[in-house]
């Protein structure tokens, strides 16, 4: 991008963030917590990372898929 005025120009990275539900969230009335499902992220149209929120249990995990490596995560 260059400024017309000064004739500065400096790079400009686009980056296309998207999030999609791979697997329908779940979650009963009596549990604060989504119980199942998936969400996997994407950066310009690559996959960077998938959430899963387990089997139906009522808890407060949820495994973070980054980079080959599972992650637990703590929702608060």
């Amino acid at each position: 991008v260059c400024s017309s005025d000064l004739q500065i120009c400096f790079p400009v990275t686009i980056r296309d963030y998207r999030m999609e539900i791979a697997a329908p969230l779940q979650h009963t009335v009596c549990c604060r917590f989504v119980q199942s499902g998936s969400i996997t992220y994407f950066l310009n149209g690559d996959e960077i990372a998938t959430v899963s929120y387990g089997d139906g249990t009522c808890d407060s995990r949820a495994d973070l898929d980054f980079d080959g490596k599972v992650y637990v995560v703590i929702v608060p």
